[in-house]
């Protein structure tokens, strides 16, 4: 009944509709109608009520509505099955669980928040219910897929170009997983798989998209690490159109057969490049500059002697010096 309401107030977008009307379309009572109003704004709909004249939805942008973000898409098989969930510990949780009962390649998680959202190395993820993006994505990669490696620097680069083209900004990516807007961070990636033992093959991977939109309720530990897409945007942008468009780049980029084009996009977006970088390896604290992404997605490093050091992408974590 609450989706019924809900397609009315979008039907009817900007304008007032009575309770009345919306209880007779719907064969319900007014009381019943007001119950599905007050929880969707608990879900986050803007919905003002007008004396005599009804009920009107405002705005639909901030809100992640599954229906709205199919509309956006031109996927074949990416997003076309979406759960979206209240709360979960984690979306990669809930999406290798699906591996496990044969959902199939493309399903979609999302969640409004997460209790135990997680980065590389387990580090904290921080998941409030603040209108922020928080998807895993199920691949079932065929066992010849020679890209396995390369689908967290394709997965970086679809957020990245996403984000610049819905919301109006420019982003840069931190190797290998980080998207940045001015010197905050605002997207993180996991990338999971699952291994058959018999074959040492891969038999699923699940991709962990989380997105800052608000800046909201950040910890005071994050305050000048993270950020919001929203405190730098210069215009409004429907979180639904920037999930879809995320979905759209990527579904393209993983189905692409020219991945060199794909790292081309990703290294003119690297702001890295050409910097001095510190790492931790074996217990001991490098520094070099990154001179160069190769085309399996490891960074090349120029140390002090002259030497060269290549680093695979889950095998340090880099910071600029």
């Amino acid at each position: 009944m609450k989706e019924k309401v809900l397609d009315l107030l979008k039907e009817n977008i900007g304008e007032s509709i009575s309770g009345a009307k919306i209880a007779s379309l719907l064969g319900v009572s007014r009381a019943a109608v007001w119950k599905c109003i007050e929880e969707l704004r608990k879900e986050g709909y803007l919905i003002e009520a007008h004396t005599n004249k009804g009920y009107s939805l405002q705005n639909i942008n901030h809100v992640i509505d599954a229906a709205e973000i199919e509309k956006f898409l031109t996927t074949r098989h990416f997003g076309r099955h979406i759960e979206l969930l209240e709360e979960v510990t984690s979306t990669n949780d809930v999406a290798k669980e699906k591996a496990r009962t044969h959902e199939p390649e493309g399903y979609l998680v999302i969640a409004k928040r997460q209790t135990a959202g997680r980065g590389r190395y387990s580090r904290a993820f921080h998941s409030p219910d603040n209108g922020s993006i928080y998807m895993s994505l199920l691949l079932r990669p065929l066992k010849e897929y020679k890209d396995v490696s390369l689908l967290t620097v394709l997965t970086a680069a679809a957020v990245s170009m996403a984000v610049d083209e819905v919301c109006g900004v420019e982003t840069k990516i931190k190797w290998v997983n980080d998207v940045y807007l001015g010197d905050k961070k605002i997207c993180g990636i996991l990338t999971e798989a699952g291994y058959e033992m018999e074959s040492s093959s891969v038999s699923y991977i699940v991709i962990g998209i989380g997105i800052n939109v608000n800046a909201k309720n950040l910890p005071q530990d994050l305050l000048n690490k993270a950020s919001g897409i929203r405190a730098y945007a210069q215009q409004d942008f429907s979180v639904n159109l920037l999930i879809a468009q995320v979905i759209n780049l990527l579904e393209s980029y993983y189905l692409s057969d020219d991945k060199r084009a794909v790292l081309g996009i990703y290294r003119s977006k690297s702001f890295l490049l050409g910097k001095t970088i510190a790492f931790e390896k074996a217990g001991e604290e490098i520094e070099g500059k990154a001179e160069a992404i190769e085309d399996d997605g490891g960074l090349v490093i120029r140390l002090a002697d002259g030497s060269a050091l290549k680093l695979q992408s889950g095998e340090v974590s880099v910071r600029l010096k």
